[in-house]
This record gives structure tokens, C-alpha cells and sequence, in this order.
């Protein structure tokens, strides 16, 4: 009876969880071509934005079209950590690519559905949920002021 309890309780606790569970696999799929995760990340060519703003829970990165890696943090209008550029990245085939000063970093990107992404790392471990892209930069995620 115990294990029957035991079992269910964790059943329910994942079905009403306010966190979808982050796809690094089926049902997820993986984006897949430069062209495509690049059109995801940051927009295509014939998009007017200058790039995209991605949300995490707790970050919102701007990936411009030129490479460039910026955080929102707070804008530019406080003077409380304004906007800055942390890095550069990019695309290798399937793979996303992070350069944040010496320390390199290598993604895959999986598409959950309904605007939610998922970064895997080599092992297929979810690194960070996309909870939403912004089409735009300097405009954040619409996170509170601190």
C-alpha cells in the first residue's frame, strides 16, 4: 500500500507541476540546420530586428544577428546592471555555440512546443528551458525591476 501511495504521490506532483518537464528527447525535437536554429535564435535575414531576446527563468540573453551575446539584466535606462555584452555565439551544424570570455560552450536545441526550447549538452542533460523569445533586443523579457 505504502509503495502504491509513494508512487502515486510523485505521479501527481509531475502531472500538476507548473514546470513542463524540459525535452532533451521525444516528445521534444531537435532543431535542426544552421538555417533553422539561427531563424530561431536570433531571426532570419529579412527580419527587421537586429536579433532576439531569449528568456530563462532567470536570464534574458539577447543573441544578435552579428554573433554578439548581450544580457538584458535591467536595461539601459538604470543605472542599477545595465545592459552589457557577455560573449559571442554562433552555429556549427546542429550545435550552438557559446563563448562567454575563456569558457566555450556547445548546445543542441530541442523544440518542446508552444514557444518552450530546451538546451541540451552533450549527454542529452537539460542545461536551460526557453520560456519564451522575444522577437526584438533591448526590450527584455519583461522580467521585474529589481
Amino acid at each position: 500500500m505504502h509503495k502504491f501511495y509513494y508512487f502515486s504521490t510523485i505521479l501527481l506532483s509531475m502531472a500538476f507541476s507548473n514546470h513542463a518537464v524540459a525535452g532533451c528527447g521525444s516528445p521534444s525535437i531537435q532543431v535542426t540546420g544552421s538555417s533553422n536554429i539561427i531563424a530561431t535564435l536570433s531571426g532570419t535575414a529579412t527580419d527587421t530586428a537586429l536579433g532576439k531576446t531569449i528568456c530563462t527563468i532567470d536570464a534574458q540573453e539577447e543573441h544578435h544577428k552579428n554573433g554578439e551575446l548581450w544580457d538584458y539584466k535591467t536595461g539601459l535606462t538604470t543605472g542599477i546592471d545595465p545592459r552589457k555584452k557577455i560573449g559571442d555565439w554562433s552555429v556549427t551544424g546542429d550545435n550552438v555555440n557559446y563563448v562567454y570570455g575563456s569558457n566555450n560552450y556547445s548546445f543542441t536545441l530541442f523544440d518542446n512546443g508552444g514557444g518552450s526550447y530546451t538546451f541540451c549538452d552533450g549527454s542529452l542533460a537539460s542545461v536551460a528551458e526557453v520560456t519564451s523569445i522575444v522577437p526584438n533586443i533591448n526590450v527584455g523579457c519583461g522580467f521585474p525591476a529589481p
